[in-house]
């Protein structure tokens, strides 16, 4: 028997957008900060929602400023869940996004099994914010132009 996973998805002014739902084991949340957008996810990352996962870190590539991806509240992350995080990892190096993993116990113990992911670990989000804020600014950035003045 199939059971159909129903998610749910909000977003009003600074209300976090979330997506979830029943038979998921985990939770997906994003939220504005100043420096960054941070990307909570939570629960249990395994074969089941990885793709959930893949999808849901999709959508932020592209955006204008960078990712905070906090794990902190990942209780289980299987091998399908890392190569959801390497897979995030490639396409924010490919978009030259700035980025930082803020990891948990569980994710900790993938990251020390596979010691070349070079990926930017932070210990916290606000240490993930400050690294971030030290970073120089992406050279694809719209910048300022000061008026034009003909000179005589």
């Amino acid at each position: 028997m199939t059971s159909a996973v129903h998610h749910v998805l909000t977003h009003t002014g600074t209300t976090p957008i979330r997506r979830g739902g029943p038979g998921l084991g985990m939770r997906l949340c994003s939220y504005p900060r100043r420096r960054a957008t941070v990307i909570e996810v939570g629960g249990e990352i395994d074969a089941h929602n990885a793709q959930h996962v893949t999808d849901y870190l999709a959508d932020f590539i592209y955006v204008d400023h960078p990712l905070v991806l906090d794990l902190s509240g990942v209780d289980f992350h299987g091998t399908a869940g890392f190569r959801a995080i390497l897979q995030f990892a490639e396409e924010c190096r490919r978009a030259k996004r700035h980025w930082a993993l803020v990891n948990s116990d569980a994710v900790k113990i993938l990251l020390r099994v596979a010691p070349d992911h070079h990926l930017p670990v932070a210990g916290s989000v606000n240490a993930a914010l400050q690294r971030l804020a030290a970073s120089p600014k992406p050279a694809w950035k719209l910048q300022t132009v000061p008026p034009y003045r003909a000179t005589r």
